[in-house]
């Protein structure tokens, strides 16, 4: 007679639906914001999922898995740090319901295996969707902490031709100028911030600029003081 569960257990312990759902998990994540995927893609932030035998169901397609997400302490650090100079906004954190994750988090990830592929089934899985509003809280902030610009700083990482790419269209949609050629003026531009800028800095005054709430806090001040004299400087003017 065959053994239900140890059948069950064999279509769940398949090494690509674990594969799949890692993949969902990790597309999921990285919908926060370019801070967490800066982490991912430096290493410091990984995914993994393993079986959890010990909570196998009664039916061949569900499964339950157990995931775990780990973090650079070196930005829990961060978050504490910023919370320790502003404990008013800890209560306000605190009061909204979000909880601050762990280095190591474990939680319980349930997935059916549909004819089409995985499904998750954690629509009511508080533990991961706690994990969720956590981690998406904690890189927010991290990116608006990160966005400060210090003018005097000195860039040595080169940014690529991609991106150098991508703030050329930036500024020729942007700006103008009457003195010298617009191609030449936005080389100035891009030139100028590569000098202090990171290019991951320069994606998170990206990221930020495009959320209306993060910018009006004022995190975007320095870098628009800062950008406003290098237009000047490079004769660049708004249309």
């Amino acid at each position: 007679m065959i053994n239900f569960t140890e059948v069950q257990a064999s279509i769940c312990n398949d090494t690509k639906s674990l594969h799949a759902i890692e993949q969902l998990e990790s597309a999921k994540l990285l919908t926060n914001a370019p801070t967490f995927k800066h982490g991912w893609e430096n290493g410091t932030i990984t995914l993994q999922f393993t079986e959890n035998t010990s909570k196998l169901v009664a039916e061949p397609s569900l499964c339950s898995a157990q995931m775990l997400l780990t973090l650079p302490q070196a930005d829990l650090d961060e978050v504490k740090t910023y919370f320790e100079a502003n404990p008013a906004k800890k209560i306000l954190l605190d009061g909204q319901g979000y909880t601050i994750p762990e280095k190591m988090n474990h939680v319980t990830y349930q997935y059916s295996l549909g004819t089409q592929g995985i499904i998750t089934n954690n629509s009511d899985n508080q533990d991961l969707m706690a994990l969720h509003h956590g981690i998406e809280y904690v890189y927010q902030l991290l990116a608006q902490i990160r966005v400060e610009v210090k003018p005097t700083a000195q860039n040595s990482i080169v940014w690529s031709a991609e991106q150098q790419k991508a703030e050329f269209s930036i500024c020729s949609n942007k700006y103008s100028n009457t003195k010298v050629n617009l191609a030449d003026a936005c080389s100035c531009r891009i030139s100028r911030l590569a000098e202090t800028i990171a290019p991951k800095q320069m994606e998170l005054i990206h990221f930020i600029s495009s959320q209306p709430y993060s910018a009006a806090t004022g995190v975007l001040t320095i870098y628009q003081d800062f950008s406003n004299q290098i237009n000047e400087d490079c004769h660049i003017y708004k249309k």
